[in-house]
């Protein structure tokens, strides 16, 4: 029996069921021998184990600063205490942003005539200390902390050991052995490093016992629905065309006669790359016949300039605008299915990019 393995029976002796993480932390071992040696016992009848799920949460990086540094509404309290509150105008950023806010609401401090000046609530929380700095150092899963993205959800797989009668047995038989040997299942740097592996036992593996059957992938939604999508289109006769999400602003917009005042065309819309700014056009491509077809039909001028400029297509149409130009045959069934950007403000069922048929 190696170390870890005799940690997890007397850890469960007394008959309650212990969970991993308690038995690492309690005898100071490694997460991920525990769970090894758990394994090893369970196969030979020694304890029970079931997966349990928790939640935990993590500070963020934001979390950390404010457990370190205080809450702005915190620090603003504090900076009113003095004779007399203080300025407004001597607030930081962030303070001015989140922190006066946040302290007027909480009524740790007034705000009179461009002064920020403390109130009894406000000294009392000074006092005793600021309670959702306090949850937030012991990573308490507090609605506002998440909400404010102070604490990171998350969550954490572990198991719960019961020792069973075989396990006890073991565990008598065990107290007369040496327990300063030390018995190993896998080979460390630290081991090399040291010579420790020339004082240590290696455990024995049971390579009859079968294996975790792996969990494998599954295909994608979005992929397979794309998919079926095209399978359609093609058993009806159709050829896909294909495109590159990076195009000009002349095959996007210009080949389809769309003007280039357009409202459409603007950065409100569109996304502009900034490298490259510039697609240069081929010299294959109808430029004087759109350029004449613009003029003649929209008036004003008309830019190469701005036709060439790199955007994110905003549409699937510009594959066929290409298509059309580099079709040699009278006619053809042609779709395309394709990722698309606009630019758009993005909310629950909004996003800058979709798919478009």
């Amino acid at each position: 029996m190696n170390n870890y393995e005799r940690a997890v029976l007397e850890s469960c002796a007394k008959g309650k069921e212990v969970s991993t993480s308690q038995i690492a932390a309690d005898r100071g071992l490694d997460i991920s021998g525990i769970f090894s040696a758990v394994e090893a016992l369970k196969e030979r009848g020694a304890v029970n184990a079931r997966a349990v799920e928790t939640t935990v949460y993590d500070l963020s990086e934001e979390g950390k600063r404010y457990a370190l540094e205080g809450f702005p509404e915190e620090n603003v309290t504090r900076k009113a205490s003095v004779e007399g509150g203080c300025r407004l105008a001597d607030l930081s950023e962030e303070e001015k942003k989140f922190g006066l806010s946040w302290a007027i609401k909480n009524v740790f401090v007034t705000v009179k005539n461009g002064r920020a000046e403390i109130t009894e609530h406000g000294k009392a929380m000074l006092a005793q200390g600021y309670p959702l700095r306090n949850k937030l150092k012991r990573g308490e899963g507090d609605e506002d902390l998440i909400r404010r993205g102070l604490l990171v959800q998350r969550k954490k797989k572990e198991l719960l050991i019961e020792i069973t009668p075989a396990g006890k047995k073991m565990l008598e038989e065990e107290k007369g052995a040496r327990t300063d040997v030390c018995i190993i299942d896998r080979l460390t740097k630290e081991h090399i490093t040291t010579d420790a592996w020339k004082r240590c036992t290696f455990k024995k593996y049971n390579v009859s016992v079968p294996g975790e059957m792996p969990q494998y992938g599954r295909e994608n939604l979005l992929k397979k629905f794309r998919k079926r999508v095209s399978e359609i289109f093609t058993e009806m006769g159709f050829e896909e065309m294909e495109g590159g999400l990076v195009e000009s602003a002349f095959w996007n917009f210009d080949a389809l006669f769309q003007p280039q005042d357009h409202p459409a065309r603007e950065l409100a819309d569109t996304f502009y790359l900034k490298g490259p700014a510039k697609i240069a056009l081929d010299k294959n491509a109808p430029i004087n016949k759109v350029k004449q077809v613009h003029l003649e039909k929209w008036g004003g001028h008309w830019s190469l300039d701005e036709a060439e400029k790199a955007i994110l297509r905003t549409h699937t149409t510009a594959v066929s605008a290409r298509k059309l130009s580099e079709l040699k045959m009278p006619q053809g069934k042609f779709f395309a299915i394709g990722r698309i950007f606009r630019n758009e403000a993005i909310d629950f069922k909004h996003l800058a990019e979709f798919h478009q048929v």
